[in-house]
């Protein structure tokens, strides 16, 4: 498996789901001429490991001690030793057996590891490229509650992927990982219900969940809320408050956020 700076160019190589995106949001996000636009944009999919992993599971730490105890059924040690084949840390680097360790882990309900080896199904890391497995091992990760493994079900339901498309399913596996705070998923969320996105269309739905985002400093969900703000989309029409939430977007640089403050005069 790659490392993790190799798993972010996958991500940004994955923003061609972008495309797909389109159809959630309904039209594209740019300005009126007159007024801000009413659309927000959801994310791509979420491919990176865990953070720290050997520094978060800490049953071993030298290649030697985790084989050890990986040998002997030990699921964390198993995780732990998938990761430093996985980032070559004391050993060569080796997606073949990194995935061979993250399975064993995974196949005890080791959720991280069930998380990671649905990404390496993903992305062909170690294993053939293979979406239902994708599906399979996310789920598993899902249900124990982990966040990132629900936010990408979402996309894996909403685009078809390795399952039948499925709004509502999407839907659910955002608001599971939104009630633990996964700020895109309180994102897209917002978008769900702004679009009717296998639920019924509510702005004022809609505007709390931008909220959530916003305030965690999604600069999209920020300039969500701008536009539902001087629109009085679910919350009171406040031209005060759209522009502080489009200074804020446009202060990440966000490009919408910066032509609705000159289109408002701000």
């Amino acid at each position: 498996m790659k490392s993790v700076e190799g798993l972010r160019k996958a991500r940004r190589a994955m923003a061609l789901l972008a495309a797909f995106l389109l159809w959630a949001c309904g039209k594209n996000i740019s300005p009126s001429p007159q007024n801000p636009s009413e659309e927000g944009a959801t994310h791509a999919v979420k491919t990176e490991y865990t953070e720290k992993h050997t520094e978060k599971h800490s049953a071993c730490k030298t290649p030697e001690e985790c084989l050890s105890a990986a040998e002997q059924g030990d699921a964390q040690a198993q995780y732990n030793l998938g990761v430093l084949y996985a980032e070559g840390q004391g050993v060569p680097k080796n997606e073949i057996e990194a995935a061979k360790w993250l399975k064993k882990a995974a196949d005890q309900g080791f959720a991280d590891a069930q998380y990671n080896l649905g990404v390496a199904y993903y992305t062909g890391q170690g294993v053939p490229k293979n979406e239902a497995e994708t599906v399979k091992w996310w789920k598993k990760a899902a249900e124990q509650g982990d966040t990132r493994a629900q936010y990408n079900l979402g996309f894996m339901y909403a685009n078809g992927q390795g399952v039948p498309k499925n709004e509502a399913e999407t839907v659910k596996w955002w608001k599971k990982a939104a009630d633990q705070g996964h700020v895109m998923a309180q994102h897209n969320l917002g978008v769900a219900y702004y679009t009717g996105l296998g639920v019924p269309k509510n702005e004022a739905e809609a505007a709390k969940w931008y909220k959530k985002a916003a305030d965690q400093g999604d600069a999209q969900a920020q300039y969500n809320l701008g536009v539902a703000y001087y629109k009085g989309r679910g919350v009171p029409k406040d031209e005060a408050e759209a522009a502080k939430w489009f200074k804020k977007a446009a202060d990440q640089g966000l490009a919408e956020a910066k032509a609705a403050l000159q289109k408002i005069g701000k």
